[in-house]
């Protein structure tokens, strides 16, 4: 066999799986950068959000003083 494997078992040519892989490959980056946009997305808002209410929080504690 071209990959070096000898086994009386095995029967026909094993082609080179290089090219399934790469695709695999590119789509699991293709997923990971999408889920990381969405989770930076994801921060900004909550970034945004607790600024809100620590505004909203000073703006009461100098409300009652």
């Amino acid at each position: 066999a071209e990959d070096g494997i000898r086994n009386s078992s095995v029967i026909g040519v094993q082609t080179c799986a290089l090219p399934i892989l790469v695709e695999m490959l590119e789509g699991q980056r293709d997923q990971a950068v999408a889920q990381a946009a969405a989770l930076f997305r994801a921060n900004k808002e909550l970034e945004k959000r607790i600024e809100e209410l620590e505004t909203a929080a000073k703006k009461a504690e100098d409300e009652n003083c």
